[in-house]
Order: C-alpha cells, then structure tokens, then sequence
C-alpha cells in the first residue's frame, strides 16, 4: 500500500510537470513562428512543433524528473513520510524506489529518442530553419563537397564529388587511386550512378600515370563496395545519425584511416546525457533521505548538476573543436556513474558520510 500511494503520488507529479513544460513549449513554438517564420501555415507549424517535441523532450528530461522528486519529497515530508515508515522498521530506501524506477523510464526512454526519433526530427528541422524561417535554399538528402575513401591492402581509392544525393547519384566526380603509395590512376567525370555494386561514370576521362595516358569515354563502370546504405551514413552529419548509425559510421571510417572522433564524441554524449536523469535523480534521493533540511537538498543537488554538466559538456565540446579522442574522457563519465550508484547503496544501508 505505501509503496503504490508513494508511486501514484510520484507519477501524477511528473505528469503534471511535463505537462507544464510542454505547455510552455508549445507557447514558445507559436509565438516564434508567428513572428520569425517568413513563411506561415497550420501544417508548418504543426511539422515544426512534431519534430522539434522529441528535442526538447530529450533536453529537459533531467530538469523534469529532479523536479518532480522534489515536489513529491516536499509532500512526503509534509505527511512526515519520511519519519513513520521508518517507525514501523520500513528502511527508508523503500520510498525512494518510484523515483529511482522513473528515472531509469525516463533514461531509457531518451535513449529510444536519439534511436528512432531525434535525428530524423534534426534533419528536418534543419530545413524548416533554413526555408521556412530564414528564406533561404536548402535541399534534404544531399551532401557537397563530399569525398569517400576506400581501402583494400596496399590500395586506396578516394571518391570526390561536389554534390551527392541519398539515392546514389554524384555530380562533378572525380576518382583517385593510390597502390603501393603511388598514383595509379585519376578519373574525372560529369555524373556517376550508384547500382548494384557499380558505379557508373558518365562523360568523362581516365588518367592513367604510370605510363602516362588519357583515355575518354562517353560511359564506364567501375565496380565498388559502396552501398547506399554506407553512402547515407557519409551524407549524414553527426546529429543526424541515430546511436546504431554514429557506431557504424565511426566503423566504416576508421576501417579508411579517417577521423572518426566526431561521430564518437556524439554517441557518448547523447548516451551520457540520456542517462543524466538517473544520475540526478540517485544523487538527490541520496540528500533528500539525508537530511530533512530543504537548503541541503537543493545545494547538494544545484553543486552536482554543475558537477556533472560539466563533466558531460567539456569533453564533447572539445573532443568536436579540437580533435581530441572522446574514449579518454569516458573515465569522468565512470566516476560520475559510480559514484551515483554508490549513492544508492549508501541509501539502502543507512551510510550517511
């Protein structure tokens, strides 16, 4: 009975909770679009608020649920939940489950966003921003300016192309082949096509080094391991990759010799700060059971999500400004977890220091 009062309690406060923040959400999203949107209609904005809610679901997950542990505590306290329980030789750490087992929904549910739900939701917020809002061109499924490296032993090919689009098709190629640390070959066209294995270049010239000789040709196929399902993955920024497409991405690129920190240092960010709630939510109970004093709770909690902000931010911001490698700052994140986990330990066995 304590613990479904204690968990329908928990609940409705964060529901009510995202309920007000998702009100404010949508007055905020109307009130841009009405005055910032050089272009305005219903079905815009409606796109705009459907893909930007799974964003600011994700971002204010952390705030919602240490929120909702604190209303619920201060109601809790105010019953004197914390005292009568504990009377009757209940151990405290018994309240605190519904908000631990929330905070796990919660972090599993942010990583589930960035899966399925946030980079297709960044991808077209990018272009409602650009057309929509600012007026100005901008075209979904295309990369410029792209190149592609392979390599095979002693071989490596790179691919540039001014402008590739999702469905395998290339505009202003060029072909560079290197065997052995030598220039094998270059090859220039107009167009190339992506098929089954092959890629097709279209009106354009072989220049071959080694004898010198040009050769032009109006059509030819050279075979590939490209698919379009890794040229996606090339087109695709970071933040428009899901956690699954950062891994494989990373993957395909350090098999090439290339930098791969980028898509690293965004898969750890994203799943570190999906998981932030837990982290919050273990280090408050952990205050809140120890003290009944409010100022604590709230100083305990304010130094800790500085704390752990920053050990989530600084890495990510450096690892992406100045190529530094993301896998060494996972260390803070181990400490960080360990020590929210050992927060609840200290819970269930009464350890206050």
């Amino acid at each position: 009975m304590l613990l479904r009062f204690i968990t329908k309690r928990f609940f409705l406060t964060t529901g009510l909770v995202y309920t007000v923040v998702l009100a404010i959400f949508f007055i905020y999203q109307i009130s841009d679009f009405l005055i910032t949107y050089h272009m305005k209609s219903p079905k815009i904005l409606l796109d705009t608020i459907l893909y930007f809610l799974p964003i600011v679901l994700f971002y204010t997950a952390t705030v919602n649920i240490s929120i909702s542990v604190f209303v619920a505590s201060h109601y809790l306290k105010r019953i004197k939940m914390f005292i009568i329980p504990q009377s009757f030789g209940i151990p405290i750490s018994y309240i605190f489950k519904p908000f631990i087992i929330g905070s796990l929904l919660i972090s599993f549910s942010n990583i589930l966003l960035n899966e399925f739900y946030i980079p297709n939701s960044t991808k077209h917020l990018k272009y409602i921003e650009h057309v929509y809002k600012k007026n100005q061109k901008y075209e979904l499924g295309i990369a410029r300016n792209l190149w592609i490296a392979k390599e095979k032993n002693n071989e490596k090919t790179f691919i540039g192309t001014s402008l590739a689009t999702s469905d395998g098709v290339f505009y202003k190629v060029k072909l560079i082949d290197i065997k052995n640390d030598k220039f094998n070959y270059i090859i220039k066209a107009k167009k190339a096509i992506l098929k089954n294995g092959f890629l097709r270049l279209e009106n354009g010239y072989i220049l071959r080094l080694n004898p010198f000789k040009e050769i032009r040709f109006g059509a030819f196929n050279i075979k590939t391991k490209i698919d379009l399902s890794q040229l996606n993955l090339w087109i695709k920024t970071p933040d428009e990759q899901s956690l699954t497409d950062l891994i494989k991405t990373a993957i395909i690129m350090r098999k090439e010799g290339l930098n791969t920190f980028p898509y690293l240092s965004t898969f750890i960010f994203k799943l570190e700060f999906s998981l932030l709630p837990f982290l919050m939510v273990s280090i408050a109970s952990f205050y809140i059971a120890k003290s009944q004093n409010t100022i604590d709770w709230y100083k305990a909690f304010l130094w800790h999500a500085f704390l752990f902000g920053m050990g989530i931010a600084i890495p990510y911001s450096l690892s992406s400004k100045i190529n530094l490698n993301p896998l060494f700052f996972t260390l803070i994140y181990l400490i960080m977890l360990s020590y929210a986990i050992k927060r609840l330990v200290d819970i269930t066995k009464g350890n206050w220091i």
